[in-house]
């Protein structure tokens, strides 16, 4: 009789059997379903689309650029560029400005600013948002000290235009600025300077009011110019709010805001000039001249150890430092906890005239300039 517990297995011993393709990952399913060129046509509708968006972006960032230079013009101002080129950089909206020159009205000194490369970018996901860069050399010509040629290693400047949940703001930072030419500015520099805007809620009805704050480091002083002043100032600090635009507006932005009596206030200012040393609060404003009236109070140290270098370097006549030696030298004081003498006293400056408390300092049209 036949045993069939001796009958070898016939069936085969697969150790690794093949996976059912028919059941493989969600994404093979969906290969599958779409196939090869399916997957191909649907990438290729993603970024035609994206780049439609860019393109539109790009269209936007045209129309905000000729605004912005558009409202430059209208306070008075001279503005020529040529036409921006695009630009696609990390996919992303962008144009190039080449030429840029921005010359001021006369009352304000007649200077003229001509500007290297400067992109501008645009996230088309986030519209709001617009960045501006600006490396390489640049020009500033004044009546005074001709063509001035600086070089700069990093400028840029990011805006937001602002929403219902984010209110508008610029942020400029600009990094390791020099002079370029060899003229009465040459070997000016500084290190690094930050300026930020922020829209806040009004303080008046029809008026919008922004914070601000402005920060510069190592200001170096052109080599030629006053040999007996400080070299570098060290640091300036200023903060506060800026009020008096309409936030309807109508006007030009500077007209707008001299006929809003629109003033700066500074709530927060120091500076660190050795000798000198301070800190001040202070209200600013212009007048229909676009001449500046400022009204101060400050805690100095070395106030007359720099009034005694601006005598050198006749900033401040002989006669002025001896009136405020008598006036302003006894309220002098050295505070507890400190080691130095300092001075509080209210400071202005008004037609062209800087005073402490009633004491004339410096007068207009009297010596040089600092």
């Amino acid at each position: 009789m036949l045993n069939t517990s001796k009958i070898p297995n016939l069936q085969p011993n697969v150790k690794n059997p093949a996976p059912d393709k028919r059941h493989g990952s969600l994404f093979a399913e969906m290969r599958g379903a779409f196939g090869k060129k399916g997957w191909q046509l649907l990438l290729l509708t993603l970024l035609m689309m994206y780049f439609a968006v860019c393109w539109q972006g790009e269209r936007v960032l045209r129309a905000r650029v000729f605004n912005f230079f558009k409202e430059i013009g209208a306070n008075g101002f001279g503005v020529s560029y040529k036409e921006p080129k695009s630009s696609f950089l990390a996919l992303q909206s962008g144009l190039y400005l080449d030429d840029l020159t921005v010359t001021a009205p006369k009352s304000m000194g007649g200077w003229q600013f001509k500007a290297g490369r400067i992109s501008i970018t645009l996230n088309p996901l986030a519209p709001r948002n617009i960045s501006f860069s600006m490396r390489g050399t640049h020009s500033l010509k004044t009546e005074k000290y001709g063509d001035i040629r600086f070089i700069a290693d990093d400028a840029r400047a990011d805006i937001n235009t602002g929403s219902k949940l984010s209110p508008a703001s610029v942020k400029i930072y600009i990094q390791n600025v020099r002079s370029g030419t060899q003229n009465a500015l040459a070997g000016s520099a500084f290190e690094r300077l930050f300026f930020r805007l922020k829209k806040i809620p009004a303080k008046h009805d029809g008026l919008a009011s922004f914070s601000y704050s402005f920060q510069t480091e190592n200001i170096v002083l052109p080599a030629g110019k006053h040999q007996s002043l400080p070299k570098t100032v060290e640091y300036l600090y200023l903060s506060g709010e800026i009020d008096g635009i309409s936030q309807q507006r109508e006007k030009p932005l500077l007209k707008d805001w001299l006929d809003n009596s629109g003033t700066v206030e500074i709530k927060k200012g120091e500076i660190i000039w050795k000798p000198l040393m301070a800190e001040f609060s202070a209200t600013a404003a212009l007048n229909g001249a676009l001449e500046p009236t400022v009204a101060a109070t400050a805690k100095a140290y070395g106030f007359f150890d720099m009034l005694e270098i601006l005598e050198i370097e006749h900033i401040i006549s002989s006669g002025n430092l001896s009136v405020a030696k008598v006036v302003l030298g006894p309220r002098l004081t050295v505070e507890h906890g400190e080691n130095r003498p300092s001075l509080s006293t209210s400071f202005s400056y008004q037609d062209g005239n800087l005073y402490a408390g009633q004491i004339v300092l410096i007068e207009k049209n009297t010596g040089d300039e600092p």
